[in-house]
């Protein structure tokens, strides 16, 4: 949730733009960067608790 403006989720989510970018055309961008973000978010999550 905090960590949704934070760098690591934009980091991680630019660094796959370009693969997103390929994927976009079979609309698995969006089930990707969900599962992804799923992950990147408890990760990040214990991250940004500080």
């Amino acid at each position: 949730m905090l960590c949704y403006v934070m760098p690591c989720y934009a980091m991680l989510c630019y660094a796959m733009l370009c693969y997103v970018m390929l994927c976009y055309a079979m609309l698995c961008y969006a089930m990707l960067c969900y599962v992804m973000l799923s992950y990147l978010r408890c990760r990040c999550s214990s991250d940004c608790s500080v």
